[in-house]
């Protein structure tokens, strides 16, 4: 027989990714991996290596608010168009033999 009560402690809820992208993450995590890796290379040491890494957390999520939807608009390409053209002689499609 245990004498020690079978209860879970309760961990921080998720939190939404402060780059704006409508990821939730885990409460340990300053921010999703796709907008931690755009924030700048000094910004990453000082939240993860700093001294002072609260401030360095704060100073890092918002530099994510303000400037990662321009950071994503200048490195996402523009979409695709993708056109299908149907063979007006019946052919099959792929490539196929006509039988």
């Amino acid at each position: 027989m245990s004498l020690v009560a079978d209860t879970k402690v309760p961990s921080s809820p998720p939190h939404d990714c402060p780059g704006g992208c409508g990821r939730e993450v885990p409460h340990r995590k300053l921010s999703c991996p796709d907008c931690w890796w755009l924030l700048p290379v000094e910004l990453r040491k000082a939240v993860t290596h700093g001294t002072n890494r609260l401030t360095a957390v704060g100073e890092a999520a918002r530099w994510l608010r303000e400037n990662v939807a321009e950071v994503q608009a200048a490195s996402t390409p523009a979409p695709t168009l993708r056109i299908t053209i149907a063979d007006p002689f019946g052919g099959a499609p792929h490539g196929g033999r006509r039988g």
